[in-house]
C-alpha cells in the first residue's frame, strides 16, 4: 500500500521577472539572408555559394584548413570515425554521460564504446581517469562539451598523443566557446559542430565537420 505524506499549504511571496527572449529572434539581416537564398534557388542546393561561404568562415573561426558540412552533428561524428577507418575491433573511449547519438555512432560503425566518469569540475570526461582505460585496442577518443562548460580538454589531448589516440572534440554545444583563447573545437583531429533547433548557432538543422588533415 502506498502512504502519502501529509500536504503543507505554504504562501509564497516570490516574484519571478525572468522573461525568456523571443525565439527565433527578429533580427533583419536574418530574413534578408533567407530571403537572399530562396530567391536566388540556393536553399535547395548541395553546393550553394552560400554553404562555400559557411564553410570557409567556420574554417577561418575554428583554424582549421578543412570545414565540410553535412546533415547533422552525428552524422559528422560517423564521417569521422569512419575517415579513420574505426570499426569492428576498435575500442573509443568516451564520457559515460554524454548524448545518446554518439554511444549510438560508435556502436554503429561496430567499434566498442569504453566509459569513463565525468570530472567533478564539470560534465564531460574527467582525465585523470583516461590512462585507465587505456588498453591496445583504444583508437580514439571523443570529448563532449556540455553545458556550457569546457572539457579539461588540454589535458586530454596531452593524454591523446601520449598513447597516439585520436581525439574528437563533440562541439555541438559548445560554439563562441574560447579555451586558453583558442576556440572550442579547434583542440581535436577532428571536431564536430551542430546547428540544430536547440543550439547556439542554429539553421534549424545540419552540422559540419573540422579537420586538419
Amino acid at each position: 500500500m502506498a502512504r502519502f505524506l501529509p500536504t503543507i499549504k505554504r504562501k509564497w511571496s516570490v516574484k519571478v521577472t525572468f522573461e525568456c527572449p523571443s525565439w527565433p529572434p527578429d533580427w533583419p539581416e536574418i530574413g534578408q539572408a533567407v530571403e537572399s537564398v530562396l530567391q536566388s534557388g540556393e536553399w535547395g542546393q548541395y553546393h550553394s555559394e552560400t554553404c562555400k561561404q559557411l564553410e570557409k568562415r567556420l574554417a577561418q573561426h575554428f583554424k582549421t584548413p578543412i570545414a565540410r558540412l553535412c546533415c547533422s552533428g552525428t552524422a559528422a561524428l560517423e564521417i569521422a570515425l569512419r575517415t579513420q577507418q574505426i570499426g569492428p575491433g576498435d575500442e573509443v573511449i568516451l564520457a559515460a554521460y554524454d548524448y545518446p547519438g554518439n554511444f549510438r555512432t560508435v556502436e554503429l560503425v561496430g567499434a566498442r564504446p569504453v566509459l569513463v566518469d565525468v570530472s567533478p569540475k564539470n560534465a564531460s570526461l574527467d582525465p585523470n581517469l583516461l590512462e585507465a582505460a587505456a588498453s591496445p585496442l583504444v583508437r580514439a577518443v571523443i570529448v563532449t562539451h556540455l553545458y556550457g562548460q569546457p572539457a579539461e580538454i588540454e589535458a586530454i589531448r596531452l593524454i591523446c598523443d601520449q598513447h597516439d589516440w585520436l581525439l574528437i572534440e563533440d562541439a555541438c554545444q559548445a560554439m563562441g566557446m574560447t579555451i586558453a583563447s583558442q576556440p572550442a573545437g579547434s583542440f581535436g583531429d577532428l571536431a564536430t559542430l551542430s546547428f540544430g533547433g536547440s543550439k547556439l548557432i542554429s539553421a534549424g538543422c545540419g552540422g559540419a565537420l573540422l579537420t586538419k588533415s
